[in-house]
């Protein structure tokens, strides 16, 4: 437990931003002013999201895109909390919690299932019992990475990346703290050709 929360305490020191949007290309935009010690790629989403959902679902794109790229390139995923109110709130905890502690495969796509197709997720309560089932953590576990100090802290800075980009729709991809990529230029005929098109401008505006 303690080594997620050194981690998470890197991570939250990790980068400043102060840009707006500008150019615009076919396959992505750029940003005024690029993301100080930004991590390659940053990933918005919220499990709030219809089309966030469907990536995960049927293009399964965080895997094919982990898969395409070593080790050494990073990639960081938040969920966004202007969506939702109060349950937008717990789910960004919640996702930060599953962070810490590696689950992330092993929750998203049933949060996401019981939030949107099943709607037995509805609040703070409801998804808490679904998260402790899925992970099997204590409740003290569980209120000891909720309330802790580190956690205000990623969600604190989340927050002002979130407003300094003026971000106000998901999901949003920026590669090298500069290139925010468009998925609607992305044909989505098929799921095989989304996933090479998405990673092929990935990887060129990794070399960028």
């Amino acid at each position: 437990m303690k080594k997620f929360l050194m981690i998470s305490i890197i991570l939250i020191l990790g980068f400043k931003s102060t840009f707006a949007h500008s150019v615009e290309c076919e396959k992505y935009s750029i940003l005024k002013k690029e993301i100080k010690n930004s991590p390659p790629i940053i990933e918005f989403f919220s499990f709030l999201c219809p089309h966030c959902y469907i990536l995960e679902k049927k293009y399964n794109l965080d895997y094919h895109i982990k898969k395409s790229f070593s080790n050494s390139i990073k990639i960081e995923k938040y969920h966004v909390n202007f969506l939702g109110g109060e349950l937008g709130d717990s789910l960004t905890h919640i996702w930060e919690i599953s962070k810490m502690l590696g689950v992330e495969k092993k929750i998203i796509l049933t949060i996401f299932e019981k939030v949107q197709k099943e709607k037995t997720i509805q609040n703070f309560v409801t998804l808490k019992k679904e998260f402790l089932k899925l992970t099997h953590i204590t409740e003290k576990e569980f209120q000891f990475l909720w309330n802790s100090f580190v956690m205000k802290s990623i969600i604190y800075n989340q927050n002002i990346l979130q407003n300094e980009i003026n971000l106000n729709y998901v999901p949003f991809m920026i590669v090298n703290g500069k290139y925010i990529v468009k998925n609607e230029s992305i044909n989505y005929k098929s799921p095989k050709i989304f996933i090479a098109e998405y990673i092929n401008i990935i990887k060129s505006l990794l070399k960028k």
